[in-house]
């Protein structure tokens, strides 16, 4: 028998998919070294409104969806009922895991200018995308001690992990960011005068320490 018809008839049945269908989005998360799963990353998907055509109303586009999840145990994560449209898929920096950076999708770039960051995926209506392939790596930390001029623990200062830029031959320091969001890298010491600054890139870095008594730098090498 020729299987073609039948083929045509089930094609026909199901009939043209709905424009407005959810779809899902999902994948896995590993360590870049060892390929092992990466369990409890958490990961975010986002719709960058200049990736997309605007709603016909012209209002802000909306997300009715959990923008944030966590992998399992395999390192599994997904996000069902996705409105289609294009998004960007990425991990956020925490104690524990770094995102692999990659030029060619804006990963390199830090959010706290504005630059996107993450995996572009694009979902039409009804798709099941589940061959996602997001890579880690440990997260680095700088931990250390601050005492006052009489050798005793400073307890609140604020410190702070800096990273170097040069131009025009000028070495300039910008803080540094320790998840998506550019949110800060910085720590209070507590009573013990001790500190500990996690979620960071594995790098050199120069520790600020400041408060209303004093301010100084210090330049820390191989962050781990």
């Amino acid at each position: 028998m020729n299987p073609a018809p039948l083929t045509l008839m089930m094609l026909l049945a199901a009939g043209p998919v709905n424009p407005k269908a959810p779809a899902s989005i999902g994948g896995t998360v590993v360590m870049r070294e060892t390929g092992t799963p990466a369990a409890q990353a958490v990961v975010t998907l986002f719709r960058p409104a200049e990736e997309n055509a605007p709603n016909p109303d012209k209002k802000p586009l909306r997300q009715d969806w959990p923008s944030s999840a966590k992998t399992d145990k395999n390192g599994r994560f997904v996000f069902d009922k996705v409105p289609p449209g294009n998004y960007r898929v990425t991990v956020n920096r925490t104690s524990k895991f770094v995102l692999v950076t990659n030029e060619e999708f804006g990963l390199a770039n830090d959010a706290v200018f504005g630059s996107i960051r993450g995996i572009p995926v694009s979902a039409k209506p009804g798709d099941q995308i589940r061959d996602l392939r997001i890579e880690v790596k440990p997260a680095a930390s700088i931990s250390g001690r601050i005492v006052d001029r009489k050798g005793k623990p400073a307890e609140g200062v604020s410190v702070t992990a800096l990273t170097a830029s040069y131009e025009n031959g000028r070495r300039m320091l910008f803080g540094a960011t320790r998840r998506t969001g550019g949110i800060m890298a910085s720590a209070r010491t507590d009573r013990r005068g001790e500190y500990r600054i996690e979620g960071l890139e594995p790098g050199q870095y120069f520790v600020s320490a400041s408060n209303s008594w004093s301010i100084g730098g210090w330049a820390v090498n191989g962050a781990q």
